[in-house]
């Protein structure tokens, strides 16, 4: 797909050069940066890490669609709605697992906090996961981690 065409009242509104290979042209409107706008979200691709999509914020100020280079392309992609969050949720396997969880802050994305989760099997057999939680505090990363054998 070359073009997105955005109408208003039968009027073409927006010419959007996506030069995207889209191919099953399942198109959204979904409010990625909590505005009150609803931005165009396009899927790119879907798979056993996610999914990503192609995102067009909308943006009052310049009365047009505007591409998101931070949050397009990128695989493991969630939002949380209830709580304004967006998520960058990244899985390597069964072994490996990270959520950053991150929001909006005066039109700029800033993360809030993180979980890298571990899981692999001692010499003795035992089964172990790793939690690694980041917080930001005051501008700082804060760190915690908690180890434990699982059953």
């Amino acid at each position: 797909m070359k073009t997105i065409n955005i109408y208003s009242d039968g009027i073409l509104y927006q010419k959007i050069n996506a030069n995207k290979d889209i191919e099953n042209k399942k198109f959204q409107l979904i409010d990625w940066n909590f505005d009150g706008f609803k931005d165009i979200t396009v899927l790119n691709n879907c798979g056993s890490g996610g999914c990503s999509y192609w995102i067009w914020n909308y943006a009052p100020k310049y009365d047009k669609y505007i591409y998101n280079k931070e949050l397009s392309e990128v695989l493991g992609l969630e939002i949380d709605t209830l709580n304004k969050f967006i998520v960058f949720h990244y899985r390597a396997g069964f072994h490996e697992e990270v959520w950053d969880t991150m929001q909006y802050k005066n039109d700029k994305l800033k993360f809030v906090k993180g979980l890298y989760k571990e899981k692999w099997n001692d010499s003795l057999g035992n089964f172990w996961v790793k939690n690694t939680y980041s917080k930001m505090v005051e501008n700082t990363v804060i760190r915690r981690i908690d180890s434990f054998i699982s059953k």
